[in-house]
C-alpha cells in the first residue's frame, strides 16, 4: 500500500462505520491506483494479469454491494457484521501481495504502513479482558451490550 494509506480497523478492532467505510475507500483509492500504474505494463506475464484482474473484479464487486454510496446508515448496517469487516482486513492483506509482486514487474505502489494487524482500541481492550481472565469481545457483542446497558439504565430512571 502507498506511504500514508493506514489502515484503521484490524480483525479485532472495535470501530465505528465510519472508520470501515474509510478504510473500503482508502483500499478502493490503493486499488485504482495500482491499477493504473499496471496500463500498459508488458513485463506481468498473461497468468499473473488473470490474477489480478480477478482479484479487481471481486473488490469491486464487494466494495460496490457493501461500501459504495451507501450512507451512515448503510456503513452501519455493513459494519455490524463483523465479516465483513473480516474479508475487508483479507481485501486489504491480498491486495498487499498484488502490490508486491507488481513491483517485481516494475508497477507497484511504494510500501510501508501495515495492514490487517489493528493496534487500536479494540486490540487493547482484548489485551486488557485477557489480563483480567475475561473472553475478548467482537465490536457486535459490545454494541450489544452498551444498547442493553443504556436500554436497562433508561428504564431505571424512568
Amino acid at each position: 500500500m502507498a506511504d500514508g494509506a493506514v489502515y484503521r480497523v484490524g480483525r479485532s478492532d472495535v470501530f465505528s462505520p465510519g472508520d470501515l467505510a474509510a478504510d473500503a475507500a482508502t483500499l478502493d483509492t490503493q486499488v485504482n491506483l495500482l491499477d493504473s500504474s499496471l496500463d500498459g505494463n508488458e513485463q506481468a506475464p498473461t497468468a499473473w494479469w488473470d490474477g489480478w484482474n480477478s482479484f479487481v473484479a471481486q473488490w469491486r464487486g464487494f466494495y460496490g454491494e457493501h461500501f459504495k454510496d451507501r450512507g451512515f446508515f448503510g456503513d452501519l448496517l455493513t459494519a455490524l457484521n463483523d465479516s465483513n469487516r473480516d474479508e475487508l482486513v483479507s481485501f486489504e492483506t491480498r491486495f498487499d501481495t498484488w502490490n508486491s509482486q507488481a513491483a517485481g514487474y516494475g508497477a507497484g505502489l511504494p510500501t510501508g504502513s501495515h495492514t490487517g494487524v489493528s493496534e487500536g482500541s479494540g486490540d487493547s481492550l482484548s489485551n486488557h479482558l485477557k489480563q483480567l481472565g475475561l473472553p475478548s469481545v467482537g465490536g457486535l457483542t459490545l454494541l450489544i451490550i452498551v444498547a442493553l446497558g443504556a436500554y436497562l439504565t433508561w428504564r431505571a430512571f424512568k
